[in-house]
């Protein structure tokens, strides 16, 4: 019998206790900074991406980390790609992370006047208990000195709104979440290419902090413990499973109701875990995001065929079962 038979209907409850941590600023990032003040600052007229980004946010466990730390990941855009003016923004409770990166602004933009570049900063401030990092564009034409300025200004918005919010919650690591785990030895501890009947494949470490984002982001990854492993071999022989990927976030079960509602998702029957829901990819193949106890294991690959899934499927109790025992 097929262990990926959808079942009916999808169970969405999250378990006491697994709920979403209450977001710095009330969660949102108008409390932060208005688009006005942003408009103003970078010198061009820009529009939140904060419900579009709210969704996504949740939906992917690498992603999730700012949210799983109690942070609110912000974006303003003067265009979708990023090419003009732009503040990329995080704020966490200073306590809710392991490292705090120093107080700094690094510009590394323009320094001389050049109508295709624009000034550019990274900043990273600290003020009554609340970290921001952000990522600040000015405008097409503007210099580092420009930006400089522009940061100045939301530097001192943000002052003003930190020491008006009160003394923020640090978030701490539910019980019971997995620990990180260095992915060779997961593998051999959890027998994974022996549970799928490939044992051909090679695994490996994914990188979930690459390319450029506000330092806070890599702090939420590395203090809720997120990592990724990928397996695969090419080509792959008859009757084995060519390539899967796994991420994981730690604590990370409040998120299961967000993922149910993705277009395309069913529960699935996988003995051993708490919840698996099936998901197909744009792109083709399927994720299977699976929540055991506290904490949420996502599992992509390119396979698309019942049969192939049904091979797959075994991975992920004997990766769930091998982290719960460590």
């Amino acid at each position: 019998m097929s262990t990926t038979t959808p079942t009916p209907t999808a169970s969405t409850t999250v378990p006491a206790g697994q709920t979403r941590p209450v977001g710095v600023f009330g969660g949102t990032c108008d409390a932060l900074f208005t688009v006005d003040e942003v408009s103003a600052a970078v010198g061009a007229v820009v529009t939140s991406s904060e419900r579009a980004r709210a969704v996504s946010l949740v939906l992917d466990p690498s992603w999730a980390a700012v949210p799983a730390r109690g942070g609110i990941d912000c974006l303003w855009s003067e265009n979708e790609s990023l090419t003009g003016a732009y503040v990329s923004a995080v704020v966490l409770a200073a306590a809710s992370v392991t490292t705090v990166h120093p107080d700094e602004v690094y510009c590394y933009g323009a320094d001389v006047v050049d109508p295709a570049q624009s000034g550019s900063c990274r900043v990273s401030a600290t003020d009554g208990g609340y970290w921001l990092s952000a990522v600040v564009y000015t405008a097409v034409g503007t210099i580092n000195d420009d930006t400089r300025t522009a940061v100045a200004t939301l530097l001192t918005t943000f002052s003003g709104r930190a020491r008006a919010a009160g003394t923020p919650v640090a978030v701490v690591t539910p019980s019971g979440a997995w620990k990180r785990e260095d992915c060779a030895a997961l593998s051999d501890t959890a027998h994974v290419t022996d549970a799928i009947s490939s044992p051909g494949l090679t695994v490996s470490s994914a990188d979930t902090a690459s390319g450029e984002a506000a330092e806070g982001r890599y702090a939420a990854l590395g203090s809720a413990g997120v990592f990724a492993c990928s397996w695969s071999q090419s080509p792959a022989p008859a009757g084995q499973i060519e390539s899967f990927s796994i991420i994981l976030l730690p604590g990370g079960s409040w998120a299961q109701e967000d993922v149910a509602r993705k277009t395309g998702a069913e529960t699935v029957s996988i003995p051993g875990v708490d919840l698996v829901t099936r998901i197909p990819n744009e792109a083709g193949g399927y994720t299977f995001d699976a929540f055991d106890g506290v904490n949420w294991l996502r599992l992509s690959t390119n396979a698309s065929t019942e049969s192939d899934l049904d091979q797959l499927t075994p991975a992920i109790p004997a990766l769930v079962n091998a982290l719960n025992a460590a």
